[in-house]
């Protein structure tokens, strides 16, 4: 069962072990909403009507794009915290890993995404306009990113699938392997 809390400012979660995990040593928490607006739907779906292969292109972009303004906003938002000794963990939204994606909704409406910047949510928990985010991101005082746990960087490694040798840079986690696949590293000099 889902438990999600506010009171007065503080919101209480009880569900999602990878979410907590996450938060694990957090005081607080940033919640986070954006969208790339209206628009960037429009034009992806007037553009399908003609061109589909193009509509797949826009498509992935705005969701690049997407991305790489969250990033942004929460490097400014580390650099202000770091200055009083908080640091920022991952972004964690609702729908991933564990975290049930109904938690859209009290994050939406905690941030009043509608008034705000017009984000609304369908009673699937499905966001509108398509290109939007909701987030919470951890505060601690401890500098430690969650994600280098489970995840290392790798310089190299080649991939094994259906016969063929793929060099790629890239990581590799605690995941088991995906058969037919060879995950490991390989020193090339």
């Amino acid at each position: 069962e889902i438990s999600c809390s506010l009171v007065g400012s503080e919101m209480c979660i009880e569900t999602g072990k990878s979410l907590l995990r996450n938060l694990k040593g957090c005081g607080q928490v940033v919640l986070f909403g954006a969208t790339l607006g209206a628009g960037a739907d429009r034009l992806i779906r007037r553009v399908s009507l003609t061109d589909m292969a193009r509509a797949v292109v826009l498509q992935a972009c705005a969701a690049a794009e997407l991305e790489e303004y969250c990033d942004e906003q929460q490097k400014k938002i580390s650099t202000e915290l770091e200055k009083s000794g908080l640091y920022l963990r991952p972004r964690f939204s609702p729908g991933y890993g564990d975290f049930p994606i109904e938690f859209q909704e009290p994050i939406m409406r905690m941030l009043d995404c509608a008034k705000k910047i017009g984000l609304t949510m369908t009673d699937s928990y499905m966001m509108s306009p398509t290109k939007s985010v909701t987030a919470i991101i951890g505060i601690s005082t401890e500098k430690k990113d969650a994600r280098s746990q489970a995840v290392k960087p790798v310089e190299k490694r080649t991939v094994h699938t259906a016969g063929k040798a793929t060099k790629v840079k890239g990581y590799e986690g605690s995941r088991k392997a995906k058969p037919g696949t060879d995950t490991k590293k390989r020193q090339e000099g």
